[in-house]
């Protein structure tokens, strides 16, 4: 697979294994296809570094964020823009989206988790407690709970549905920026 010119900040496989989505540091997004390397096609719209490419449970879309502030949607088969949000927070490094599809979470440079409703597009709740840029974070695959890592060296685990902090690990370092999938059965990270 080649197409990227500047850096890969972001990839994803899709739920079925069907696609990877990738974007680079030159907004650019690329949607391909898993088996042949294929580029399917070229998603335009971003204006910064392409920070998190996400898929919806369902596989049929594409959630995307970026240094220019905003959340994308884009349709997976037809690689169709979506949705634009505008965020007002500046740069969104990361995004997750709840296992039913009815919310969105994003990770912001202030330290906080800040949910929204993926049909209204109001904000909900903001979950706060780190002190550092937030790394990375994801919803469980029951969508109760959402682990995050954050640049303060902490991991920390919260009720998604209470919003609370529930536990909190601190990191040897602050270099912590991988936090994967947990297990199927949401016990272990």
């Amino acid at each position: 697979m080649s197409g990227h010119e500047e850096c890969v900040a972001a990839v994803a496989f899709s739920p079925c294994g069907k696609y990877v989505a990738s974007g680079d540091e030159d907004a650019v997004l690329r949607l391909w296809d898993s088996v042949t390397g294929e580029s399917l096609f070229v998603l335009e719209g971003h204006t910064g570094t392409v920070n998190t490419v996400k898929f919806t449970a369902d596989g049929r879309r594409l959630t995307t964020c970026s240094d220019d502030g905003t959340i994308r949607f884009w349709d997976v088969e037809s690689g169709a823009p979506g949705d634009v949000w505008e965020l007002g927070h500046g740069c969104v490094p990361c995004i997750d989206i709840s296992p039913d599809g009815r919310q969105v979470v994003t990770g912001h440079l202030d330290g906080n988790l800040r949910f929204w409703d993926t049909v209204s597009r109001l904000p909900g709740a903001i979950l706060r407690g780190h002190t550092g840029i937030i790394l990375r974070f994801l919803f469980s695959a029951d969508g109760q709970r959402i682990a995050s890592a954050s640049l303060d060296s902490t991991i920390r685990l919260w009720d998604a549905s209470a919003c609370t902090l529930i536990s909190m690990y601190s990191t040897p370092n602050s270099a912590f920026n991988l936090l994967q999938q947990g297990s199927h059965m949401g016990r272990e990270l």
